[in-house]
């Protein structure tokens, strides 16, 4: 999944993975995928990966030719080069379920961004004050170790 806005990924990894039900994902799910770890959309295993719009060129040439992309900003799909054709749905029930999605689908995603447009701005900022691992000094390591440890004393309450 490809879009500009990182909450926007990660509402619809979410989305996705919960259509599954009753079965589960067990595989490679990173809903925000970090430019560092680029590389493992090359691994031969299923990923469900969200993939911020300003890396896709990079996330091109990484991905495998089998790997389906979607476009979350402009509403596209985009099948890899060796991805295996999807069998038709029955024209019934393919007009059934656009008709559904129609209706229902704007309704859903407007109704849970109404009045949230500053707020979704701002937790899309959120995601860029993380810390990356080339960034921690050896000093960071040793309050990261600090807080582990604070970390388990607490987890062992």
């Amino acid at each position: 999944l490809v879009s500009h806005s990182l909450t926007l990924l990660t509402e619809c990894c979410e989305i996705l993975i919960s259509l599954l039900f009753p079965m589960s994902w067990t595989h490679c799910y990173i809903p925000c995928l970090p430019t560092y770890l680029l590389p493992v959309l090359s691994a031969p295993m299923p990923y469900i990966c969200g993939i911020a719009k300003s890396d896709l060129a990079e996330a091109l040439l990484e991905a495998s030719p089998e790997c389906v992309i979607v476009d979350l900003d402009l509403g596209t799909v985009k099948m890899g080069s060796s991805t295996p054709k999807l069998p038709s749905l029955p024209s019934k029930r393919k007009t059934k379920l656009e008709k559904e999605l129609t209706i229902r689908a704007g309704r859903i995603f407007a109704n849970s961004r109404e009045g949230r447009e500053e707020d979704v701005r701002k937790m899309d900022e959120a995601f860029y004050l993380a810390t990356l691992p080339e960034d921690i000094t050896e000093k960071d390591g040793e309050e990261k170790k600090e807080r582990g440890d604070w970390d388990s004393v607490q987890e062992a309450f």
